[in-house]
């Protein structure tokens, strides 16, 4: 401050006192502070684990390092310990979730002197939280389904899109690639959990040469091959 010459003072001894503001300032600190720096996982169309990774720093060492997470706050929170990487970094993976779905959580560290924190600061009533949606082009029908099934691409031939259907009468984890004449992977259509019901996935093949694919799907131990056509 221009003009002014600032001199700390150790109050600790005299605070009991009281006094007014002017008089009396007292720092607000803690012995050892627990410092974690996270950056929120977004929203996301990810069809496999969430990866959570934390910057965890504290003078007396990090003890334990913990992320809680939910879909329902009103069941409470699993909790997944953090396993140490490079520095001071800490990481941990949720569970791959079915979209739709709201994942809640937040991140706690102890040090070894004993302090416990958590980021936010709030929780458990405060957290992260994130959606977990649906892959851009698939469309999905709820109603009820008896039996799996693959459906021929419509159009077919195509060029350069094509829808291709299928069904599922549960819930699983569900692969729909398409393959060249040779066999060789070209594109992955859907890889991630789904409920059952009818879903529909747009396939582009604008970067392709016209010929023969063929497409799978797999879904638990039910896999079905079928061809179709692209012309240019």
């Amino acid at each position: 401050m221009p003009g002014y010459k600032v001199y700390g003072i150790d109050c600790n001894s005299i605070i009991t006192s009281l006094g007014a503001i002017h008089c009396i300032t007292k720092e607000i600190g803690v012995n050892e502070p627990v410092f974690i720096s996270h950056s929120a996982i977004r929203d996301n169309s990810l069809t496999g684990v969430q990866q959570v990774k934390a910057y965890i720093k504290t003078k007396s060492g990090v003890a334990s390092a913990k992320v809680y997470w939910t879909t329902d706050t009103l069941a409470g929170y699993s909790q997944i310990p953090m396993t140490p990487s490079a520095g001071d970094t800490f990481t941990a993976n949720i569970p791959a979730q079915i979209a739709p779905k709201t994942v809640y959580y937040y991140v706690s560290a102890t040090s070894n002197s004993g302090r416990t924190v958590a980021k936010p600061l709030t929780a458990p009533t405060g957290y992260i939280k994130f959606r977990v949606m649906p892959p851009v082009g698939i469309t999905s029908n709820t109603s009820e389904v008896t039996s799996y099934s693959l459906k021929q691409n419509y159009p077919n031939p195509f060029n350069p899109e094509t829808k291709i259907s299928y069904t599922l009468p549960q819930s699983e984890f569900v692969s729909l690639k398409v393959y060249d004449v040779n066999g060789r992977e070209v594109s992955t259509l859907v890889n991630l959990y789904q409920t059952s019901g009818s879903y529909s996935v747009s396939f582009d093949a604008s970067k392709l040469s016209s010929g023969a694919y063929f497409y799978r799907l797999q879904a638990g131990s039910y896999s079905e091959f079928k061809s179709m056509v692209l012309i240019k």
